[in-house]
């Protein structure tokens, strides 16, 4: 197998990426939005970011239209896809209440009694602090997404695909 440079170079840039993401200052998200408007000017278009809950990183993400994404986190009306965080840990509580969740995600999300698990949920997100970072080349916002999850150690990242 032949190395690829290309690759090294961008693996060799993650170390100083998290380092610069963890540096940034935690934001709490009322701090960055008001009645679901932006009012932090600087929050970058691209990037990545972290949950934090009492100063523990809880979930690490990436997006290119990051002021968005960290709105659709802690929405009321987001559904599973755009509150995946969300989702997920309403699917922890939601078991730990011994509600049935052999469910699709979809029809959980219709579920009466899941319904109001994924809603305190979506406010508890929506309590959380962030800090996020500009990271405009997604292959590297991809990267830097896996590096500090790990690196952190994230309990609610964990990459698995249907």
């Amino acid at each position: 197998m032949t190395p690829n440079p290309e690759f090294d170079k961008r693996i060799a840039r993650l170390p100083a990426l998290f380092h610069e993401l963890m540096a940034q200052p935690l934001y709490l998200r009322s701090e960055i939005f008001s009645r679901e408007r932006i009012v932090k000017p600087d929050v970058p278009t691209a990037g990545n970011y972290v949950f934090y809950e009492n100063g523990l990183p809880m979930y690490v993400g990436r997006s290119r239209r990051l002021r968005s994404r960290l709105q659709e986190h802690g929405r009321d009306g987001s559904g599973h896809n755009d509150a995946n965080f969300a989702f997920l840990l309403a699917y922890e509580s939601a078991t730990d209440q011994n509600i049935d969740i052999t469910r699709t995600r979809a029809a959980l999300s219709d579920c009466t009694e899941f319904s109001p698990v994924f809603l305190a949920c979506k406010r508890r997100v929506a309590a959380m602090s962030v800090r996020f970072l500009s990271v405009p080349d997604d292959l590297e916002q991809g990267l830097l997404e896996v590096y500090a999850a790990l690196a952190l150690p994230t309990r609610y990242n964990d990459f698995q695909t249907s």
